[in-house]
């Protein structure tokens, strides 16, 4: 017995050591890339009166009311931004800034620079030299063109997939932006969202307050934000809170999905 034993601790001591390599080599570059110069733009979509908090989407298209949001993807030592024609150099590393139609021109690119550096890894990038640059361009349209408008054939998530309908997001004068059949059964008289110049309006995204004071309009009041998806925008997701003010007035969160189909 004693002998069987002594044979089991050798062969489990054979196992474990020659399971272990005679020399761990570590790459003292593993995780290491060279300077690149990153950023993101951003449209700030506001109008949510219960949530002061600006609501941002990444995009490269913007609507002339809504301030746009630019911020490096990346942690730098120093940052140095260009914005079109403008000789100030910003050294911020996120900011914002807001645009009218008498600086830019509808559709007409606006060259973005911006200028990273940070200290370079020369042991894994021998001619890195911590300063990169990135350009990109961005372009303004005109609210009645904004990307978001259109009409949508999708359902609430909490309720039956099959149990499909369509919202419908237009301006319905020239002055007045309205999305229709968001709860099923709102009229047009229903619908007066925003005006042109108010800051709820993104090409891609939107945020929105309906508040009916009519029995034709179910007496529901709707808060919350809209955007399209960023695969191919032509899917929507609208994300708001319901109040009932004609029964118990309590508020239901409600999620719609859809794609667009004209």
């Amino acid at each position: 017995m004693k002998n069987k034993i002594i044979l089991i601790v050798m062969l489990l001591g054979a196992v474990v050591f020659s399971g272990c390599p005679d020399n761990i080599v570590v790459d003292p570059c593993a995780g290491a890339e060279p300077v690149t110069a990153r950023f993101s733009t951003y449209e700030i979509v506001y109008g949510l009166y219960n949530n002061p908090k600006p609501n941002l989407a990444k995009t490269d298209t913007f609507i002339y009311v809504n301030p746009v949001r630019f911020a490096a993807d990346e942690r730098y030592d120093s940052y140095e931004w260009h914005i079109g024609y403008d000789d100030r150099i910003r050294t911020d590393s996120a900011f914002s800034l807001d645009f009218s139609p008498t600086q830019v021109s509808e559709l007409v690119p606006l060259p973005i620079t911006f200028i990273g550096r940070r200290k370079p890894r020369t042991d894994c990038y021998s001619d890195d030299d911590g300063i990169d640059t990135a350009n990109r361009f961005i372009v303004f349209r005109y609210p009645a063109d904004a990307k978001i408008l259109g009409s949508y054939l999708g359902h609430h998530t909490d309720e039956n997939p099959l149990d499909t309908f369509t919202v419908d997001i237009f301006w319905k004068s020239d002055i007045f932006l309205a999305v229709r059949n968001i709860n099923r059964g709102f009229m047009d008289d229903c619908t007066k969202v925003s005006s042109p110049v108010a800051r709820d309006i993104g090409n891609i995204s939107m945020g929105f307050h309906i508040y009916a004071t009519v029995p034709t309009c179910g007496l529901l009041s709707l808060e919350g934000y809209m955007r399209l998806l960023p695969e191919n925008r032509d899917s929507i997701i609208i994300d708001y809170v319901q109040t009932d003010r004609a029964g118990d007035g309590i508020s239901h969160h409600k999620v719609f999905t859809g794609r667009r189909i004209r």
